[in-house]
């Protein structure tokens, strides 16, 4: 080489970032990873909505006093049959 001529160095040119090539070969690594870091951070976003939802005041029934809707089981004892079942409100044994 004479004097005053220089080899022009390259850096990169036509050679990939080494990141491209590790990411390259360890795609199932990185998808594990990101949906270990995605599936969290939505449920921890998805609870504290449904938390701040639980805050706010509900709203006012449709009825001042809801109708009673229920099934009552009264057991006796018999010697001619069975525990007795009666459906409807539940009401206090002795009435």
């Amino acid at each position: 080489m004479a004097y005053g001529e220089s080899d022009e160095l390259s850096f990169g040119g036509e050679r990939e970032p080494r990141l491209r090539i590790w990411a390259a070969a360890h795609r199932r690594l990185l998808a594990i990873t990101v949906a270990a870091a995605v599936v969290p951070a939505g449920l921890g976003a998805g609870g504290r909505y449904l938390y701040r939802q639980s805050l706010l005041p509900s709203p006012p029934p449709d009825v001042a006093l809801p109708p009673v809707v229920g099934f009552g089981v009264q057991l006796c004892l018999k010697k001619d049959g069975g525990p007795t079942v009666t459906r409807g409100p539940i009401t206090p044994a002795g009435s």
